[in-house]
């Protein structure tokens, strides 16, 4: 659509200061906590705990949070505590602690880990849809999901707002919606 716009793509888990470091744009997961960056939510982020058929045949399915500690589990390091999973579900919030071996920042490797059959873990919807739509993972404790969070573009203000921003937030404003697909898929 702008063959004359140029992308320097940085793909990276650390917190980058877009105002400090220059940047004209980010997409940021989770709560927003620079209260300097204007932010446009894109869609619903949603995250849900998941396992192999293969793990659940051998360990067996989980009936409530509780039963966690009991469990294999793949523990994502960007959490604030990542120890402590803090779920909401029919009862409301409740927050189990949890422990694994296996330990990582990379949502793809949290999927990945999950699908070898090596435990349950927390599993974004958008990183793991595609291994729900092929029978390669489960959802864990379907009543229970992890506080709902959402996809945004933020970018430094500026009181005139540059029109290659401006033209790259208006594209992802169109190709994402809510629920997004493939938390579609993952309900379906």
């Amino acid at each position: 659509l702008y063959p004359e716009l140029s992308i320097d793509l940085t793909l990276t888990n650390r917190f980058v200061d877009i105002i400090d470091e220059g940047v004209d744009l980010a997409l940021r997961i989770g709560a927003l906590s620079d209260s300097r960056l204007i932010a446009r939510r894109l869609c619903a982020n949603q995250r849900v705990l998941i396992a192999s058929p293969d793990y659940i045949a051998r360990r067996g399915m989980p009936q409530h949070p509780d039963e966690l500690a009991e469990h294999d589990t793949i523990v994502y390091t960007g959490f604030a505590r990542p120890r402590e999973w803090k779920l909401v579900g029919p009862d409301g919030p409740i927050s189990v602690g949890i422990s694994g071996r296996i330990a990582t920042n990379n949502i793809e490797v949290l999927g990945d880990t999950a699908r070898r059959g090596l435990g349950i873990t927390v599993g974004p919807a958008m990183s793991v849809n595609e291994m729900f739509v092929r029978g390669e993972l489960a959802r864990v404790l379907p009543e229970y999901e992890f506080e709902q969070t959402a996809i945004f573009a933020v970018y430094p203000p500026a009181r005139q707002l540059s029109t290659k921003v401006r033209a790259v937030v208006d594209f992802l404003v169109g190709k994402f919606v809510d629920p997004p697909t493939w938390e579609r898929l993952l309900l379906e």
